[in-house]
């Protein structure tokens, strides 16, 4: 993951977030980019093949989620990781990359506020066709703020401007190129169908192909139930997707998402997950996303960079040549006993070996020594009967800076 301050980077490269996840031993993120690099594969038996495996990194994944990580489903994991990297290697058809100018761009932004002393400070970002730029922040470190001025609804100091778009003449027709969700749905009038249809034929897409993108969208995104709806019939999570529904359904250029997952479900989030990640590599639609979260681990798994943003400044991933700290976020039935267990199990000194609590009683942040590996810490456990139900490791994760 390449975090920094906002410099250019490559488009998404589904490839490449494969292989990392097969190496890393993420089965989320590998399933989730599988589903994405299967339809890329240019022979038929070769598509077959790889969609077979979908459904069996789904179950291993439900039971690491309910079993634990016992050996057996960690031998599993990486029998099955092995052959998706054989997968990963197969030909695919390659994307149009879309235009060579940034879809966004802002120089030296800054926005101040008469009523505080907080202000957003000397921002500068891009955002290309084919990326998912994801910012992360505690709360009150301008994410908002930030967002609302890429998508052109605050007044500002510096520049932000749309090269890829703005061969549109108006700043009407400008920011109708551009999609933004705020944290809060804004609600919409009469029946959800009949509203998509309108704005829709707002966008130019008119007769057959308005009813044909009205259907697609909707079953896409598990709302064709809800077609007759209105706004107050609507639950708030189903809102929530009834609001990115209706940023993507047009194709815009630039979609800016606040805190789009706030409201989804865990299954929905997974869900959403995929649907940006199929957006930005829809050959015929060449789409950049602006997007941030306090779901940090979930941002990355997708995101082509994620950006920090600290009291209203976009901070750099540090800069150094010493190896990282392995840093893991676990929870463990017996939480008392990890820090000694560690410490004793794997050689280490007192001042060696961190433990912190986290709001989760038996959720805990370990800091271990650069080189020591996540296996032996999974078997130092599991020979001492303490069983992990959650693991991710942070180490070279921006969640650590949170």
């Amino acid at each position: 993951m390449t975090r920094s301050t906002g410099q250019a980077s490559p488009p998404v490269d589904t490839r490449s977030s494969l292989r990392r996840a097969c190496v890393q031993g993420d089965v989320r993120r590998a399933a989730l980019y599988l589903s994405l690099f299967v339809d890329g594969l240019k022979e038929d038996a070769q598509r077959r093949h790889a969609a077979a495996l979908l459904p069996r990194l789904d179950a291993l994944e439900r039971k690491l989620a309910e079993e634990g990580l016992i050996e057996a489903h960690l031998q599993e994991r990486d029998r099955l990781l092995e052959e998706i990297r054989t997968v990963s290697e197969w030909s695919t058809a390659a994307a149009d990359p879309g235009p060579t100018k940034p879809l966004l761009e802002m120089k030296a932004v800054c926005r101040r506020f008469s009523s505080s002393s907080f202000a957003l400070e000397e921002i500068d970002l891009e955002v290309r066709a084919r990326e998912i730029v994801g910012v992360v922040g505690l709360n009150g470190s301008g994410k908002s703020t930030l967002l609302r001025i890429a998508a052109g609804r605050l007044h500002h100091e510096g520049k932000v401007s749309y090269p890829a778009i703005e061969a549109e003449r108006s700043e009407r027709s400008i920011l109708a190129r551009i999609a933004y969700v705020a944290q809060e749905p804004e609600p919409w009038a009469g029946r959800l169908g009949e509203h998509l249809s309108l704005l829709l034929a707002f966008h130019g897409i008119t007769g057959k192909k308005n009813e044909r993108r009205t259907a697609e969208v909707l079953e896409q995104f598990d709302l064709a139930k809800s077609a007759r709806e209105r706004w107050n019939e609507i639950s708030g999570g189903l809102r929530a997707r009834c609001a990115l529904a209706l940023a993507f359904a047009p194709w815009p250029s630039l979609i800016v998402l606040d805190e789009p997952m706030a409201y989804l479900d865990p299954g929905s989030r997974r869900w959403f997950l995929d649907q940006m990640c199929r957006l930005v590599n829809v050959p015929q639609h060449a789409t950049g996303i602006l997007v941030s979260s306090h779901l940090v681990p979930e941002l990355e798994a997708i995101a082509t960079r994620v950006l920090v943003l600290e009291q209203g400044r976009l901070v750099p991933a540090s800069a150094t040549s010493q190896p990282e700290a392995v840093v893991l976020d676990m929870a463990v039935d017996q939480p008392w006993r990890t820090g000694e267990t560690l410490q004793r199990s794997l050689g280490l000194g007192a001042n060696e070996i961190r433990i912190e609590t986290r709001p989760d009683p038996r959720q805990v942040r370990i800091t271990l020594p650069p080189g020591v590996h996540r296996g032996a810490v999974l078997r130092a456990l599991a020979e001492h009967g303490i069983t992990p139900v959650r693991f991710s490791d942070l180490t070279s994760s921006v969640a650590r800076r949170l």
